[in-house]
């Protein structure tokens, strides 16, 4: 998909989940024909929207995943019109859904888009997941961000004050550190903290809950194995 084109449809997107975001009891994104032949041609059907999220997963190394499911009821032959629904059948689609893996991963990936300069760099300059490979001959862990190991590995004491809250996280789903602002000061304000070596905007990484640490929104946290890393280099190779 042409760059161009493929920001069209990231901003055509942006508007309608923008709509949709109060409905938060659901990962679907539902988009009628008729909503996307008024926003924009590019994706008025199926396959061009299933292009546009190939691209998203792909871009965010599966850390946001689709699934998309036509949805069809029968329409009067009156209501039907070429420029916005297909072809009409008994019983004829009307739209889709989009069922999204994690919707608010997906809002975060739409704002780094829109911010995207003109040459068309990466969109994703915001931290989506973290993942920590534990290293068995010390207690050492590689540190794997958006699911691309650095070429110069990031690797990290795992007794540290700092990043044992963080793999509490991980392993646990919530830490309770003694500083709670500290250690979520360090990972989400600290241009210094290396995980930001690579150029990556502050992110939300930990988030203070009631006394306790928890993963920010939109941000993965994962304990991985030797053998993950080796496929994500294979993978980027």
């Amino acid at each position: 998909m042409a760059r161009g084109r493929q920001y069209e449809g990231v901003v055509v997107l942006q508007r309608l989940l923008e709509q949709r975001l109060n409905d938060s009891n659901h990962q679907a994104l539902y988009l009628s024909y008729e909503d996307l032949a008024n926003f924009s041609p590019l994706l008025k059907e199926p396959m061009g929207v299933e292009k546009f999220f190939e691209v998203i997963q792909n871009e965010t190394n599966k850390n946001i995943t689709y699934k998309i499911k036509i949805l069809r009821k029968a329409l009067p032959h009156r209501a039907g019109n070429e420029a916005v629904y297909p072809p009409l059948s008994d019983p004829s689609p009307v739209g889709i859904d989009v069922h999204v893996s994690d919707l608010q991963m997906l809002k975060n990936y739409f704002e780094c888009a829109r911010s995207k300069d003109g040459a068309g760099k990466s969109a994703l300059n915001k931290i989506m997941s973290i993942d920590i490979v534990p290293r068995v001959e010390d207690s050492k862990a590689v540190i794997v961000i958006n699911g691309k190991p650095n070429k110069d590995p990031l690797i990290i004491n795992m007794d540290g004050k700092l990043w044992s809250s963080l793999i509490e996280v991980a392993q646990r789903g919530s830490a309770n550190p003694e500083d709670v602002k500290d250690v979520s000061d360090y990972f989400n304000k600290n241009k210094k903290c290396p995980i930001y070596k690579e150029g990556y905007e502050l992110s939300e990484i930990l988030v203070p809950d009631h006394g306790t640490l928890r993963a920010g929104p939109g941000v993965k946290l994962s304990m991985r194995t030797k053998k993950y890393l080796s496929q994500r280099r294979n993978n980027v190779a």
